[in-house]
């Protein structure tokens, strides 16, 4: 029996590889590297933040806001043998401006997240503000879909929709935190 030298697990004497974490047993090899997907996110991250700076965010806010308005131009010119088409079309139409600022509420707080460590004790807040209010507009969809379509089912769904929302929030913003504390106590970990 041999134990990996990276983890500490036994592995029988001819293993070439940990069959828990991956490390290579042999010495001529190189060793795989630990944190090679964290790290292409966080190069594509840097690559992102330092082409687009400040302006990042906006821009990908901007690109939302086009390929939802390109899909919702399609199913409307695709959708012309459904009667009911043109009013979803025309709602979903009415909504998009607020989805828009709600994404870029979310792209914002996560560019400055990544930018600032004051500021991710309030990522977890403005997330989770952002997530109730997509929320909140989708169950305005489906209001004022029921009123145009006169689907009685789609009135309960977006009252139910409404009265779920603060619970919605504090579970929200309880997981946001939980998630942030997890993730400062790995990179005390990292440091020390």
């Amino acid at each position: 029996m041999v134990n990996c030298p990276n983890c500490g697990k036994n592995l029988i004497d001819d293993a070439v590889f940990c069959t828990r974490c991956g490390w290579s047993l042999k010495t001529d090899v190189a060793p795989f590297p630990k944190h090679r997907f964290d790290q292409a996110g966080k190069s594509l991250e840097n690559w992102y933040d330092r082409t687009f700076g400040i302006l990042g965010p906006l821009l990908a806010s901007l690109l939302f806001l086009i390929i939802v308005r390109l899909v919702i131009e399609i199913v409307r010119s695709s959708g012309t043998d459904v009667l009911e088409m043109d009013e979803i079309t025309s709602v979903l139409l009415l909504y998009l401006l607020p989805l828009f600022c709600i994404t870029l509420l979310s792209n914002y707080t996560s560019y400055f997240a990544r930018k600032s460590k004051n500021f991710r004790i309030f990522s977890p807040l403005l997330h989770a503000i952002a997530f109730v209010l997509v929320l909140w507009v989708v169950a305005q969809i489906l209001s004022a879909l029921h009123d145009r379509l006169e689907v009685e089912n789609l009135a309960t769904a977006a009252t139910s929709m409404e009265n779920a929302l603060p619970g919605i929030f504090v579970f929200i913003l309880l997981l946001g935190y939980v998630f942030l504390a997890l993730n400062m106590s790995k990179e005390q970990k990292k440091k020390s």
